[in-house]
């Protein structure tokens, strides 16, 4: 279940203010957020690849379908640096992004 990260609101350029939700998957429980506005999901921000290594504060990042719309806002927020790794996916890789 997603729970609103309070204090996490940021413009956006297409969707309006937006803000982070945040869960925890449920077969590795590392971090999964999404983006929500006023009227519902934006988008997932993350992906879960279980079988590749992540640091705690680490996240793949999905920059696939649909996201590249909204990637520039999310790390505009100052919330993530991204790491240079990335881990791949089968057809596209993810970026992995830290936490600050």
């Amino acid at each position: 279940m997603f729970k609103k990260l309070d204090g996490f609101e940021f413009p956006t350029e297409r969707f309006g203010d937006c803000w982070f939700e945040v869960a925890k998957y449920t077969d590795n429980s590392r971090t999964a957020l999404q983006i929500i506005n006023e009227e519902g999901p934006v988008g997932v921000l993350t992906v879960n690849l279980s079988d590749e290594p992540l640091l705690e504060n680490e996240l793949f990042i999905k920059t696939w379908g649909g996201n590249e719309m909204i990637l520039q806002d999310v790390i505009a927020t100052g919330l993530f640096v991204d790491t240079g790794k990335s881990a791949s996916t089968g057809f596209v890789k993810a970026p992995i992004w830290s936490l600050k």
